[in-house]
């Protein structure tokens, strides 16, 4: 009876580390016992590995499927499935946006840990254009409430933050639709996070940006011709 309930548990642990699972299935299939669960903790072909190992990401439907998986991690903010998963050699460099991905929804600690794995630097944003789209105030509102001013600090020094970058967000229907930039330091101000404030200022924030309207009814800025100084109310 022994060697038959050591031989199944062997079978399945086979058939973890084959790489025929995939990254759910694995995932799926290893909280089955803390014995097969303990192989989220080994980074090599003989456990997690497994699931990057040759030809098993080789189909575009796989990527999407650990992409997917990574991304949601970082949604619901679970940084020990995120770190088993960078600790697995190439995962970091192959999403190596995970990081802006943490960013955008908020995850301070998903946004260090990406961070750390990664040996490849962000995107560079066009040149002269400090803004990033698709960040929106209330994504940076949660990720300033997890990060400390040291962490502001080396982000502006790494070049992830821009001492002047913008972010869009909008009035709201109620108060008559527009959407607009607002500055990184008018953000940190509303906040009332005066030590990050100080922090982007040391970094050699302009201190005559405005809040732009970029889009309001069916017109844009640049149509318009307009622009909002100060805050947009």
């Amino acid at each position: 009876m022994e060697s038959s309930d050591h031989l199944r548990s062997e079978a399945r642990r086979l058939l973890c580390v084959s790489g025929a699972l995939g990254v759910k299935r694995f995932w799926k299939f290893t909280s089955l016992s803390k014995q097969l669960l303990a192989l989220r903790d080994d980074p090599s072909l003989l456990g997690l590995g497994s699931i990057v190992s040759a030809g098993c990401l080789e189909s575009v439907s796989e990527r999407e499927a650990l992409q997917f998986f990574l991304f949601d991690c970082i949604e619901r903010k679970n940084v020990k499935a995120l770190k088993q998963l960078c600790a697995v050699k190439g995962v970091p460099q192959m999403y190596y946006y995970l990081k802006n991905r943490a960013l955008r929804t908020g995850s301070y600690e998903c946004y260090r840990l990406s961070v750390i794995t990664s040996s490849i630097s962000r995107a560079e944003r066009p040149v002269g254009d400090p803004s990033i789209g698709g960040i929106g105030v209330g994504d940076f509102r949660s990720f300033v409430s997890e990060a400390s001013r040291d962490a502001i600090a080396s982000m502006l020094q790494s070049g992830d933050l821009h001492p002047d970058m913008r972010f869009e967000s909008d009035t709201g229907f109620a108060a008559g639709y527009a959407v607009f930039w607002t500055p990184l330091l008018i953000v940190l101000i509303d906040l009332h996070r005066f030590d990050y404030a100080e922090a982007v200022l040391d970094a050699g924030a302009r201190v005559d940006l405005c809040q732009m309207i970029i889009r309001r009814g069916t017109g844009d800025i640049w149509s318009l011709g307009s622009y909002q100084v100060g805050k947009f109310r």
